[in-house]
């Protein structure tokens, strides 16, 4: 029997997964060999479903400021793609253009907002669009991202 067939199967004997955790690496699993577990029939979740409980449960790791944080910097960037009359859909060009502008721009105090404020707004976005852009993560380690991002901490 292969192991796709034992995990179709309602029954997969613990013996075979205590095999597989080994071949993985996983060998400090505490699993009794022999012993039979039955697996209850489940529905399947869609994509958008399984993206959306994901975030959701990432969201409440985070901390009470980083969440405030994170909001501000997604607000920040749709009001810049909806200024600019951009696409929300980030790529390097725009997350680029998005460091310039908030560079030059004043925070609640009268100061120019931080660099470290700036990459903070940059978590925000890859984390409130992860589930609707999943190559956010790329975009935002794009050389020229970066590069802007180095750029802004050594003109300030």
């Amino acid at each position: 029997m292969n192991t796709v067939n034992i995990f179709h199967s309602l029954v997969a004997e613990l013996n075979y997964i205590t095999l597989l955790f080994k071949a993985r690496g996983e060998a400090g699993m505490n699993l009794q060999a022999g012993v039979r577990a039955r697996q209850p029939k489940r529905a399947a979740w869609t994509l958008d479903h399984l993206q959306s409980q994901h975030a959701i449960y990432l969201s409440n790791c985070l901390d009470a400021s980083t969440k405030i944080a994170y909001q501000l910097g997604i607000n920040s960037y749709v009001a810049f793609c909806n200024l600019h009359n951009f696409d929300l859909d980030p790529s390097p060009d725009t997350l680029s253009f998005f460091i310039s502008f908030m560079a030059h721009q004043m925070g609640p105090m009268g100061n120019p907002i931080s660099i470290h404020t700036i990459t903070l707004y940059l978590s925000g976005i890859t984390h409130h669009l992860k589930p609707f852009y999943p190559n956010i993560q790329a975009v935002r380690k794009h050389p020229l991202v970066v590069l802007m991002t180095m750029m802004t901490v050594f003109s300030s």
